[in-house]
């Protein structure tokens, strides 16, 4: 299974960069390598087979995978900043949502066929000064301070119907920290954007 996930990642991946401008009667996803036959997927968007080359779809960008199980987060693992090519964050980060998220026992064979995956794409973090120049719906947010730090993706706070404060206090609380503490002289608020793509969904984290 760990297999079929690493495939997944990466034909999920490569079909972001075939939605556009294609319109196909029947739109699925394949699992497989290289272009070979594989177990196809329904998907809403176009059809997409795994590139045979796939370093040509590669970009350094940090890249989260979420899982989601009849509409409830069942694991989500990524990574803030570039670690090598995007195509290979996608494969590993898909692998770990499934078998290493703390708060999720690892997935079972038998839960594959009610998971869905969706995938955030990030761009590169930029540090910001002040709080009022976050945009919900737009940015995703990072806090740290005082060792520790949590993350936010941009989806998170139009889904909960947070406003910034309730946003910038649940990541506060997310981090094990005061809800109000992001407020702090020494907090570090830094805010990107993404690419979301994937199956349909359910609750972020």
């Amino acid at each position: 299974m760990k297999k079929r996930f690493l495939a997944l990642g990466l034909a999920l991946l490569a079909l972001a960069f075939v939605l556009v401008g294609c319109a196909p009667k029947q739109r699925f996803i394949t699992i497989g390598t290289g272009g070979t036959a594989g177990t196809y997927f329904p998907l809403g968007g176009a059809l997409a087979v795994l590139p045979s080359d796939p370093e040509r779809f590669g970009r350094d960008c940090g890249a989260f995978v979420s899982l989601h199980k009849r509409g409830s987060l069942r694991g989500c693992i990524g990574r803030m900043s570039a670690e090598g090519l995007l195509v290979h964050t996608v494969a590993e980060m898909a692998r770990a949502a499934a078998f290493e998220d703390p708060r999720f026992p690892r997935l079972l064979r038998e839960e594959l066929p009610e998971v869905a995956i969706e995938i955030t794409v990030l761009s590169p973090m930029r540090a910001i000064d002040d709080p009022k120049e976050i945009e919900i719906g737009r940015h995703g947010v990072h806090l740290s301070l005082a060792g520790r730090s949590a993350v936010f993706l941009p989806q998170v706070a139009p889904e909960q119907g947070w406003g910034r404060e309730e946003l910038l206090d649940n990541l506060a609380l997310k981090a094990g920290l005061p809800p109000a503490s992001w407020n702090r002289s020494e907090a570090r608020l830094s805010v990107f954007e993404a690419l979301v793509f994937g199956e349909a969904g359910g609750t972020r984290a």
